[in-house]
């Protein structure tokens, strides 16, 4: 017997959504933001479809969803962007497209932590990668690999040019360093490769190699006084050469020559490279956690968006107009792909960020007023509300005000019916007609309160409130008057209606 979906019944968790959808895009239109309302909104019903397709079972509906999520995170900063440049749409529009999302959020999932998880799962494996991505482009524009070779060139040239003491003290340096590192590398190897086949073929290499607690304190004082007269006067070990004749200058063509240099070195390269192979694979293997799979796919926002930047900035046109957007000589410095890419991860950090404030801090200051269920609902209903209030500073259109402050109340009021309705009697239940009956109600109600105030507005108001500026927010004030046998019946209402109404 499968457990009862307690979810908002369908019918009017839809209708609330797509009522706040209509107001939300009107709003941000009287507004002067259209397009952003229009790319925020989006952006949240693309980020609650998101988080749908993160809570399946499947590899491909994880890969899916997470690259949905990163695509609506992105569409979402991009619409409260663009609403920065009108006045007070840069306040509504992120308001009113976050109504949107709680209400979305509210009707489509479970409320609770579990359904949070898999979007920050996605949200942060996906950052990891972008940030990967911003290091390698990075790297690759200003040729890390090139100037670290470089360096290390120069650094083996400065020594083997300074005499034969800093020649004799490299190569007892190089020769500590591959006995460290080959007894690691060697082990290492003998777990990649199947049997003892490389044991048997190194066997000598193995016995070169020693720990550090096995090299004598003798030496490393030896070392030590080597390194001092090095730093103080490298002229004695040459003087001692002298004395040696035929043999000392044997030495110096020896040391000179790099002979035992080269050997030395290309095995200390072999080993630290092993060594930083087997690093890598135990990191990815750790990030990879017990299912590499279900990681990759929660991961795969942040692969497509370091493809879609580097195909993109593939194209000379493109990374011109790119790095003429962001200007600036350091900008410019990094390369176009660098740039996107670290924004990109910025975005992505702040939305981790702003998520985790929402769901463990942020709703705390406004919890006495939030209700025990459909608390998405109700946040939408009030953060619409605000939005128009915004709206309404802004001078938007009376009746675009009057509508959207009935909206907010419609949409608190069907979504906190469907909420009960869906934990009394299931999401999956017949109960259309008990909740159409509810929202011709209510709706009715909301009707009868625009006419009022817009009878207030249009018909009492000229002839005692002077035009202007603020003929918005006296809309505004009107609404909530007119709306307030709504809110009577709406808090005055007994929790068991659903119920009954559904019977």
């Amino acid at each position: 017997m499968t457990e009862l979906d307690r979810r908002p019944t369908r019918f009017a968790s839809r209708v609330a959504v797509a009522i706040l959808l209509v107001a939300a895009l009107a709003v941000c239109a009287a507004a002067g933001a259209a397009l952003a309302g229009v790319l925020a909104v989006a952006g949240a019903l693309g980020a609650t479809r998101a988080v749908e397709r993160l809570e399946g079972e499947t590899n491909v509906a994880r890969a899916t969803g997470s690259v949905a999520l990163v695509a609506s995170v992105f569409c979402f900063v991009a619409g409260v962007i663009l609403a920065t440049r009108s006045g007070a749409g840069g306040v509504t529009v992120p308001l009113v497209a976050g109504a949107v999302l709680a209400a979305a959020m509210n009707a489509c999932v479970e409320m609770d932590r579990e359904s949070v998880e898999p979007a920050e799962s996605a949200l942060v494996h996906s950052t990891f990668l972008v940030g990967l991505g911003a290091f390698a482009a990075a790297a690759f524009h200003l040729n890390l690999a090139g100037l670290a070779l470089l360096v290390v060139a120069e650094v083996a040239v400065g020594v083997h040019s300074s005499g034969t003491l800093a020649q004799f003290v490299s190569l007892q340096a190089l020769a500590l360093v591959v006995a460290l590192l080959l007894p690691r590398a060697l082990a290492t190897l003998n777990e990649w490769l199947p049997g003892d086949a490389t044991t048997e073929g190194f066997g000598f290499l193995e016995r070169v190699g020693i720990d550090p607690e096995d090299v004598p304190r003798t030496y490393w004082a030896l070392l030590g006084a080597q390194l001092l007269f090095l730093l103080t006067n490298p002229a004695l070990f040459d003087q001692f050469l002298d004395l040696l004749s035929v043999l000392g200058t044997a030495i110096r063509v020896v040391l000179g020559s790099g002979v035992l240099h080269l050997p030395l070195a290309a095995f200390a390269v072999a080993a630290a490279g092993v060594l930083v192979a087997e690093f890598l694979r135990r990191g990815v293997v750790v990030w990879g956690g017990h299912y590499p799979p279900k990681t990759l796919g929660y991961a795969a926002g942040g692969v497509v968006a370091v493809l879609v930047v580097s195909v993109a900035l593939a194209v000379p046109p493109v990374a011109t107009r790119v790095r003429t957007a962001f200007g600036g000589r350091p900008w410019v410095e990094l390369g176009a792909a660098t740039v996107v890419l670290l924004a990109v991860l910025l975005v992505l950090v702040g939305a981790y960020l702003a998520e985790r404030f929402v769901v463990t801090t942020g709703w705390r200051p406004f919890s006495p007023l939030l209700p025990d269920r459909g608390v998405g609902f109700a946040a939408a209903g009030g953060l619409l509300f605000v939005g128009t209030v915004a709206a309404a500073e802004g001078d938007a259109h009376p009746l675009v005000v009057v509508s959207g402050v009935t909206a907010s109340l419609f949409v608190w009021d069907a979504g906190d019916y469907a909420t009960r309705l869906g934990r009394e009697v299931g999401r999956a239940a017949e109960s259309r007609r008990a909740e159409l009956v509810h929202l011709t109600g209510s709706a009715l109600v909301g009707g009868v309160g625009v006419a009022l105030a817009t009878l207030a507005l249009y018909g009492v108001g000229p002839a005692s409130v002077p035009g202007g500026k603020r003929t918005a927010v006296v809309a505004l004030f009107a609404t909530l008057a007119a709306l307030g046998g709504l809110v009577w019946l709406l808090v005055g209402e007994d929790d068991e209606d659903g119920g009954q109404r559904a019977a």
